[in-house]
């Protein structure tokens, strides 16, 4: 058998939870570790690269460049300043290499050419008034976003249809000095964290609240002849051994949103396997039996897991992917998880069975999997699936770790670990 390497991953672990201020139903959240006291949340720094920043290096390079996007053909939409008709070849150029360094990254990203559209707008100038005007706007009741509109090479910013909407925003955009005819007002919906709001029955992919922090519940499950549900056993008051962690469902108000009680959650060993010095496991699990002994009743519904679109962690409550077998992960497969943070993301395995050193501690995961799809802090806890024939889905794990590190259903289902836990729907699979 070939020795497994022993690898260091930053853990994704829970979200700070319940720090939200209210401002007219915009909604803040901070963020840290699951198990120590809650941190601050860090302050923003110039480290931290988005989307627009990739842009704004184009402009910085191309005078003139105001945005671009792909078309539903395929074809790469490039706004530039003052350019009518077809473009020099020296432009198209310079165009190609500063986009594939800067936004793809040494990746051409466009397979069906590049086609040039006149622009009014530089992306700089839309850049630093979106900066401008964001905080201002978004402090009105009833904004929902901000935005550079690069299909359209202006700002746009999203309201409900609440009387004096239009004018008070464009109010605040003439005392900050940015140009009205920059700018699109249109009318939108109220984005709503469907993961996130109260759901009952309880299911696969919701979030739960521990203490001050956030997490996923992973699945239902019925363990040892008692209904509840696995999730992470970073994702408890300790990690490793049982203290009756509470639950809340999808945050702590009382006992009303109380849904359970930590139950099984087995200590890390020493020796044999593990690392000299180091405590070990085989799955990043534990096990919370449903209702709480003080809370309400609660419903569940086993086997099944929220099905927001892809790449959304909003959901309609009614759709749903419906577990009907277990399986060990395999290299090469696709997968897919639902978490409360990203919500559903999907990837390919790219290893199996390798042993894992959690960064800041003394934890090695033993017999890990990864793959490739998107996680963030609080996605800790969700179900890993390969999906077979929509609705029905394979599971075969547990979400823990950054970079798409989870512990396979066939870990956490070893003795010494959670034992026996039927998660399929119709009682077995």
């Amino acid at each position: 058998m070939h020795r497994k390497m022993i690898i260091s991953v930053v853990v994704v672990y829970a979200l700070v939870a319940m720090l939200f201020t209210s401002n007219m139903g915009n909604a803040a959240m901070s963020a840290g570790n699951s198990n120590p006291a809650a941190l601050p949340v860090a302050a923003q720094t110039d480290e931290i690269e988005t989307s627009d920043d990739r842009f704004v290096a184009v402009a910085e390079q191309v005078p003139g460049f105001g945005g671009m996007f792909f078309d539903q053909d395929g074809t790469l939409q490039v706004y530039m300043l003052d350019q009518k008709g077809p473009a020099p070849e020296a432009l198209m150029a310079s165009l190609d290499d500063v986009i594939t360094r800067e936004v793809g990254r040494g990746k051409a990203l466009s397979r069906n050419g590049v086609e040039i559209l006149e622009g009014q707008y530089g992306f700089l100038d839309l850049h630093r008034w979106q900066q401008q005007m964001s905080p201002a706007v978004l402090d009105l009741p009833g904004v929902v976003f901000t935005d550079i509109d690069e299909t359209t090479n202006r700002l746009r910013v999203g309201i409900t249809d609440a009387p004096g909407m239009a004018e008070a925003v464009e109010k605040s955009l003439s005392e900050l000095g940015v140009p009205l005819e920059a700018v699109l007002i249109s009318e939108t919906k109220e984005v709503w964290p469907e993961l996130r709001s109260r759901r009952r029955p309880l299911r696969g992919g919701l979030q739960i609240n521990f203490g001050g922090f956030l997490c996923t519940l992973g699945f239902v499950a019925v363990r040892q002849g008692v209904t509840g549900f696995v999730t992470n056993s970073h994702c408890t008051n300790t990690q490793g051994g049982v203290e009756g962690t509470v639950y809340h469902q999808p945050s702590a108000s009382g006992t009303t949103n109380r849904i359970g009680q930590e139950i099984a959650d087995p200590t890390y060993f020493t020796g044999g396997q593990c690392p000299a010095g180091r405590r070990c496991r085989f799955s990043d699990s534990s096990f919370a039996r449903v209702p709480h002994p003080s809370g309400p009743a609660v419903t569940t519904a086993l086997g099944t897991i929220a099905r927001p679109p892809v790449g959304s962690f909003t959901w309609n409550g009614v759709d749903t992917f419906t577990i009907t077998a277990e399986a060990a992960p395999v290299v090469g497969q696709a997968v897919t998880k639902v978490g409360r943070t990203t919500g559903r993301t999907s990837g390919t395995i790219q290893q199996t069975c390798f042993n894992v050193n959690v960064a800041g501690s003394n934890i090695t995961q033993l017999c890990q999997s990864r793959a490739s799809f998107a996680s963030a802090g609080g996605d800790s806890g969700s179900p890993v699936f390969r999906i077979t024939a929509l609705p029905n889905v394979t599971l075969v794990g547990i979400h823990w770790g950054s970079g798409g590190v989870f512990s396979p259903i066939t870990g956490i289902q070893m003795g010494g670990e959670l034992g026996a836990v039927n998660t399929c729907a119709g009682g077995g699979c």
